[in-house]
């Protein structure tokens, strides 16, 4: 396929997701003349240059759907229901044959002839019954699958282009070539590249973070200043180039997205409903790989909502809700990962039937349905075989999709939570990390042996001392009395039968890992903490991919293979999320993190010697950085560091508070060779903070909105039994002289 052909099938495939969307937009409002004529642009586009290039068949089916438009457009037809069906049919045919010039160079495989005469047939105003949408199906059945490779457009130079100009709808469009291409404006410079490339690149960006962790293990036990400087260096260069490559994997979830109002669209009016989507957070991006793998889950879910969620319209409209559902889809780019959530305002999941057919199955006992919370009876969804759908349809009812959708959620590293309320609707809410390739993890050791967890599912780090705190027990299992709940205690050298249960609690000291996964909260004991690293994450030989306790491996900075855990599957041999058991599990619902009203946050938790504990909310942390005194800088009479090549002012964070929030400090503390330094940014203002400790990183309830105090405190909350404040990174950037007053007053 040529160069020029590339380009067409390419901006061209484009142009047909979009028509998609504005396609269903137009149908809700037939009279939005904006997208009429967007349509009616992007269909000329694609007619005006197929014909340009020799594709006949497609320029007929095109022509043929522009004409119609045209009718639209002039205000001689109205859009209705029948009119936006062909019209679709229309895109799919297109995409069909756009895909076929991909795989053989012509458009000459498939045939739309009864498409194209229903298209002129409304065109003309005459009744039809519509048979394209049937005959458009059985060619999409029929077309191949692509042997194709794939490629990504990359953004080098984002110029702003000038604001749309709309042309008048009634005014003719120039039928020339020239006009085919759309209008004219400065686009930003692309270019295409292979995703095999892409992938390529970030393997080997993989090895180098593999070699950048072992250089900084070898310079930790010599003492160079050289060699320091170098792996400093080396660190900085390899983090860019790390964070480069994945940006150019980087792919907007809106592409993913923009597919739903079609998708929800065509399963209401499949199951004789009436439904719509909302669709927010599309800006939040994802690794192409994860894109890829999230698309058949979030479909299932999203199908499900409509025919599981969404009530009749009758029903609807006695039960005093609108004759329309509403779906709602909204990503939130969190700290080192995206929270996808799929909400709607249906009927919500009877949980009743829910216990019922479970025992009926012989899924659990009458006794544990009996005893189970509804977010444990709400779990119970995602096993194999359970349906609550009182017919079988072609969308959904048999007992098949949603284990799967578990499953595969989960082995992208991901969770699966769902929330549900009879009458009011169901929330399900996807948790994935960013990128598969490299991901921060936890190395910890247990029976001599050293382990990654992933810090998707770390939640905090506990050091449990058993001359001051006791374990107990709740049904023959350990469990640990953390704040205002019991958290089950998985031994990992128990888990792993590298020792006994009775030799783990003979132990005086363990660090509690805190992990979460599907709603389920659970300590994870291991016998030391070694480190926090970035991690790339390799595959298991065919040896160890039949255990369920490994997810991948990675090699350490020291040249070790370490197994990377699996949360899920631990927590699955220790019978905390199997519901058949009687073992004790944990109600999502009563999580310290959810036990009161109010948004979940992220904190970065900060230590300055024995008085309160800080915190500083993570969106306004950029990077946290350990460095050698040698890199700080003097400019004028500030401290100045070099980072990724800019100049920021560095800061002490205990010389910006007021002596009042700080403790009294006895003599003067040693010097140390490395510094922690905390990155803080508010809009374009960046300043380093050099701190005491970086303790922790939590996720906990929001702080009640208030004007920030005279010493920079926002509330304060306690963690861990710790009394901690909540400091304003608008107020600390105002301290170090980097954001006006004005701005602490309106933050």
């Amino acid at each position: 396929m040529d160069e020029i052909t590339e380009e067409f099938v390419a901006e061209s495939l484009e142009s047909v997701d979009q028509l998609d969307r504005d396609l269903v937009s137009l149908e809700a409002a037939p009279g939005e003349k904006d997208v009429l004529s967007r349509i009616f642009r992007a269909l000329h586009t694609i007619k005006g240059t197929c014909g340009f290039l020799g594709f006949g068949k497609l320029e007929r089916l095109s022509h043929a759907g522009e004409g119609l438009l045209s009718r639209l457009r002039d205000g001689e037809l109205r859009v209705n229901e029948e009119i936006a069906s062909a019209l679709l049919a229309t895109v799919d045919a297109i995409r069909a044959m756009l895909e076929a010039i991909q795989v053989h160079e012509t458009d000459g495989e498939l045939e739309y002839a009864e498409l194209v005469l229903q298209l002129k047939r409304l065109a003309d105003g005459e009744p039809a019954p519509p048979p394209a949408v049937a005959d458009t199906s059985r060619a999409l059945k029929k077309r191949r699958k692509k042997p194709t490779k794939t490629a990504v457009a990359l953004t080098l130079v984002p110029a702003p282009a000038p604001g749309p100009v709309e042309p008048d709808p009634v005014t003719p469009v120039d039928p020339s070539p020239a006009a085919a291409l759309g209008p004219k404006g400065p686009p930003p410079e692309t270019v295409r590249i292979d995703v095999q490339l892409l992938d390529r690149l970030m393997d080997l960006a993989g090895e180098l973070v593999l070699t950048r962790n072992q250089v900084r293990a070898i310079q930790l036990s010599h003492d160079s200043s050289a060699l320091s400087t170098a792996s400093q260096r080396l660190n900085l260069v390899t983090t860019g180039l790390q964070e480069g490559i994945m940006l150019m994997r980087m792919q907007p979830v809106e592409s993913l997205f923009g597919k739903f109002p079609r998708m929800v669209r065509d399963t209401a009016k499949q199951c004789q409903k009436q439904a719509r989507v909302e669709l927010s957070g599309g800006d939040a991006e994802l690794d192409r790989t994860l894109l890829e793998a999230i698309k058949d889950p979030l479909t299932h879910l999203i199908r499900n909502a409509v025919d599981h969620g969404i009530e009749s319209p009758e029903l609807r409209v006695r039960n005093g809700k609108p004759a329309e559902g509403l779906v709602t889809v909204r990503a939130v780019h969190l700290s080192g990962h995206v929270s996808i959530e799929i909400s709607d305002d249906g009927a919500g999941i009877p949980l009743d039937r829910v216990r019922e057919k479970a025992v009926a199955k012989g899924l659990i006992s009458q006794e544990r349905a009996s005893a189970m919370s509804e977010t444990e009876s709400a779990n119970l969804i995602f096993l194999p075989g359970l349906s609550t759908a009182s017919a079988v349809t072609n969308v959904s009812g048999r007992g098949v999709g949603m284990d799967v959708v578990k499953t595969n959620v989960e082995r992208l590293g991901g969770t699966v939570e769902v929330e549900t309320k009879l009458g009011i609707g169901s929330k399900f809410r996807l948790k994935l990390p960013l990128t598969l390739a490299i991901i921060p993890a936890l190395i910890v050791e247990s029976a001599g042996e050293r382990y990654a967890i992933p810090q998707v599912h770390l939640q905090e780090l506990v050091l449990l001392d058993r001359s001051k705190q006791k374990l107990e027990s709740v049904y023959d299992a350990p469990v640990f009395r953390l704040r205002d709940r019991l958290l089950p205690i998985v031994f990992l050298a128990e888990c792993l039968e590298n020792t006994s249960r009775a030799e783990c609690l003979l132990r005086n000291k363990s660090h509690l890992a805190v992990l979460q996964v599907n709603g389920l909260l659970f300590g994870l004991a291991v016998d030391r903490v070694i480190d926090q690293q970035e991690i790339v994450v390799k595959p298991l030989t065919s040896v160890l991919q039949g255990i369920p306790l490994y997810s991948a491996c990675t090699i350490l900075g020291d040249g070790r293979v370490v197994l990377i855990l699996d949360a899920a599957g631990i927590a699955q041999r220790s019978h905390l999320t199997t519901v058949q058991s009687g073992a004790y599990t944990v109600d999502a619902a009563r999580d310290h993190v959810q036990a009161t009203d109010g948004p979940v946050s992220s904190f970065l938790l900060l230590s300055e010697g024995d008085g309160p504990r800080l915190a500083l909310p993570l969106e306004g942390v950029t990077r946290l950085e350990t460095i050698p005194i040698s890199r700080i800088e003097r400019s004028g009479e500030s401290e100045v560091l070099q980072y990724q090549g800019d100049i920021i002012p560095l800061h002490r964070l205990d010389a910006l508070l007021p002596p009042s929030r700080l403790p009294a400090l006895e003599g003067t503390a040693p010097p140390l060779d490395y510094a922690n330094v905390v990155i803080v940014a508010n809009g374009r203002s960046s300043v380093g903070l050099v701190v005491t400790d970086v303790v922790d990183v939590v996720d906990l309830r929001s702080i009640a909105e208030q004007p920030v105090s005279a010493s920079g405190v926002l509330g304060s909350m306690i963690v861990n039994g710790r009394v901690t404040d909540v400091l304003s990174i608008v107020w600390l950037l105002e301290r170090a002289g980097c954001v006006a007053p004005e701005l602490l007053r309106s933050a």
